[in-house]
């Protein structure tokens, strides 16, 4: 700050004569002088003085305080020529710097008087407020980079006129920001409960960020500790000005789950081969069918046996031994009660009885089945089941026949008749229908018979049980061949077999966070095909905006999701984790493949853990 006086060296002589003091064209009583009095040229401006006494300092005369800008201005009404006028103020620096909150941030970085970045009612503004962002850090610490538990990274304190830190660099210092690092955890959130540093996105280092760790219940502070391998992780928050989020997705198209019907003719000649399934279904026929499948097969199996019409006392047209489970125990305990009786008087019931175990169909010349069956009943209460095999959706059915006679009802050879006495029986047609209609697959063993070879032919083929070459599945052999026969029919299925490939989004049934009617999958707003591998024609023939059609199992497809949050914004605080999972689906809407996505909500900007 500058204070200026007057030094007019014309006053250096306390005795000069007033003439010699006023060079004016004004006498010293404000008369005018005579044309012949001597001018002064040089600079002469009037100054105030009392009683016609000459002071350049008097106290009535105006003083010039302002900045310093190289002149001093005297008032030109004082009469007086000064001379030489100069200004010799002293500069004492700027303002002294305000810092109303002793944060060490000045009040002008601050924003005084108008800015308020805390929300609660009656705040005060931020040159007055110790913690403008209201996230329990002050702002003092949080300026300088400061926070809990990482004191290393700190600046020194702050002296007023300093700037404060901004982690993120973008634009607000961190005492202003609620996410200093721009991670999705508020900085509350990290201070308090992940105790990560809100300067840094990634606390660990480990290369997943902290909000994701703290979604997935891993360690954001341990880099040993990361989410579960394959794991998929999109932040999504509410109405993201960058736009909606692509992520492509690689799924295997081979079949993992199927339920496998086991049904065996047990009519007179086929004790060879009731005796081979006994001896070989657990240890051999199982653990062979689940190396075709591959890593993570989730197989079913169940155990019916069929002989004819109910013509006689032995005669029935289906027996259901053990409904499908998981445990392969239990139908090789079934086996024991498969006995060859009757016979010699084909054909058979074969068209009704895999009719009947896909559909849940009987009537009354059914032996063993003389009613429509009750799925909730007569599946253990699995309303969901379908047929006396009761097969679940969502998995591959797969009959497999074991017989040496003709089908009555069949189509492929000239015996092949329609049973005239049980006119209600399922036709050829029917049962090609049923299969259809639940995308089953059939297999045949044949053994030792050129009629039953044949009838397995064409239901393999109108069934659409083909190999990769589009060839009908069959097989045919001695009952020594029976446990080579089943495995190498399975392996061509899981291998071989194409078939249309399609995906969709499952929410979480179990989350209530989100408003009414809402769904974890709606995170997901576009399932689209991308690419397969091997390409058309080799890995598939076509796709279009759904489906990859008649799809190679060896195939890998690739489908784009497109995922934005236009629905749900997180007041709660704290970021939100949602599970939704997309399914690639194949034969019979089986699962071929998921992924599990975790979406993560970080909390609104302006909430406040509860």
């Amino acid at each position: 700050m500058k204070v200026r006086a007057i030094l007019a060296v014309a006053l250096a002589a306390a005795a000069c004569a007033p003439e010699d003091i006023y060079q004016s064209d004004l006498t010293p009583d404000g008369g005018a002088r005579d044309s012949g009095a001597r001018r002064d040229t040089g600079r002469a401006v009037d100054v105030p003085r009392s009683a016609d006494v000459p002071n350049a300092l008097d106290a009535t005369t105006p003083q010039d305080l302002g900045a310093p800008d190289g002149s001093t201005r005297v008032d030109a009404g004082a009469g007086v020529d000064v001379g030489f006028v100069v200004d010799v103020g002293v500069d004492t620096g700027p303002p002294p710097c305000r810092d109303e909150d002793g944060d060490g941030i000045s009040d002008d970085l601050e924003g005084s008087p108008f800015l308020r970045t805390a929300m609660a009612a009656g705040a005060m503004p931020d040159y007055q407020n110790t913690d403008s962002d209201e996230d329990g850090v002050p702002d003092a610490e949080e300026a300088r980079r400061n926070y809990p538990g990482f004191a290393s990274a700190a600046r020194p304190a702050l002296t007023c006129g300093d700037l404060p830190d901004d982690c993120d660099m973008d634009g607000y210092a961190n005492q202003r920001d609620r996410d200093a690092d721009n991670d999705g955890l508020t900085d509350r959130e990290e201070a308090m409960r992940t105790h990560t540093d809100p300067c840094v996105a990634d606390t660990d280092g480990d290369g997943v960020g902290d909000l994701t760790e703290s979604a997935a219940g891993s360690s954001p502070t341990d880099p040993m500790s990361r989410p579960p391998a394959g794991s998929l992780y999109v932040t999504l928050p509410y109405m993201d000005p960058m736009g909606p989020q692509t992520r492509s997705f690689d799924f295997s198209t081979r079949i993992r789950s199927a339920d496998i019907m086991f049904l065996v003719d047990t009519t007179g000649s086929m004790s060879g081969t009731i005796t081979a399934v006994r001896n070989t279904l657990s240890t051999t026929i199982v653990p062979g069918i689940v190396r075709a499948i591959g890593p993570g097969a989730d197989m079913r199996y169940g155990m019916s046996e069929h002989r004819d019409f109910a013509n006689g006392g032995g005669d029935f047209a289906l027996r259901v031994l053990q409904r499908l489970d998981a445990n392969p125990m239990l139908s090789q305990n079934a086996t024991s009660r498969l006995a060859a009786s009757g016979g010699g008087d084909g054909p058979e019931a074969q068209v009704a009885a895999m009719h009947s175990l896909l559909s849940g169909y009987g009537i009354p010349e059914y032996g063993g089945t003389a009613t429509r069956m009750s799925t909730a009943a007569d599946c253990g209460g699995d309303a969901t089941s379908f047929g006396w095999g009761c097969f679940r959706p969502g998995r591959v059915p797969i009959i497999v026949l074991f017989s040496d006679a003709d089908w009555h009802n069949g189509t492929a050879m000239p015996t092949g008749q329609f049973y005239s006495r049980a006119p209600r029986a399922a036709t050829w047609t029917q049962l090609v229908a049923e299969f259809r209609r639940r995308e089953a697959y059939f297999i045949g063993i044949d053994v030792l018979s050129t009629a039953t070879y044949n009838n397995a032919i064409a239901l393999a083929r109108d069934s659409r049980t083909l190999d990769g070459a589009g060839m009908p599945i069959a097989f045919r052999g001695s009952p020594s061949s029976v446990a080579a026969n089943v495995i190498s029919a399975v392996t061509t299925l899981a291998q071989g077999t194409r078939q249309d490939v399609t995906r969709r989004g499952v929410g979480d049934p179990m989350e209530t966070r989100l408003a009414a009617g809402r769904r974890t999958d709606e995170f997901m707003q576009r399932i689209v095909p991308l690419r397969g591998t091997p390409a058309a024609p080799t890995g598939f023939d076509r796709f279009d905006a759904t489906t990859f059609y008649n799809v190679s199992p060896s195939t890998v497809v690739t489908f784009e999701v497109t995922f934005f949050n236009d629905f749900h914004r997180n007041t709660s605080g704290t970021a939100q984790l949602f599970r939704a999972t997309i399914e690639v689906l194949g034969r019979a809407s089986t699962v071929l493949d998921t992924i599990q996505v975790f979406v993560i909500v970080p909390a609104d900007a302006n909430s406040t853990p509860g």
